[in-house]
């Protein structure tokens, strides 16, 4: 654990390379990972308040994105996003044009967003 979250495997940003806001959700919590030249630039996460554990496992997703562009906001606004998250099915509700029927969102403008679906491995 003590290895993660070092300062000497974090890296410094720079707004002229692209980046990856990698997320996830579990039933207790978000983690939001921003990602630039294959490493780790910051980290974020967040425990679920008592009514966000009641979300469904979509809604923890979509949450997880969420969350990812708030604390990183200062980092991603105005740059193209490429986010990736382990969630198969918002990869294709995303790539809908359902934005359009929302209020100003908390995502920047969703032409600047990538979705992309990333498998994980796990091992017991």
């Amino acid at each position: 654990m003590e290895a993660i979250t070092s300062t000497t495997n974090l890296q410094f940003y720079n707004a002229k390379k692209p980046f990856t806001l990698q997320v996830d959700a579990s039933s207790h919590g978000l983690g939001a990972a921003l990602i630039q030249d294959k490493g780790p630039v910051a980290f974020a996460s967040n425990a679920l308040t008592d009514t966000e554990t009641r979300y469904s496992n979509i809604e923890w997703e979509m949450l997880a994105i969420v969350f990812g562009l708030e604390r990183f906001h200062h980092y991603v606004y105005g740059h193209e996003v490429r986010i990736e998250t382990d969630h198969k099915s918002l990869e294709a509700i995303l790539k809908k044009n359902l934005y359009r029927a929302l209020p100003t969102s908390s995502l920047n403008d969703p032409s600047d967003t990538r979705i992309q679906h990333r498998s994980s491995t796990y091992t017991w």
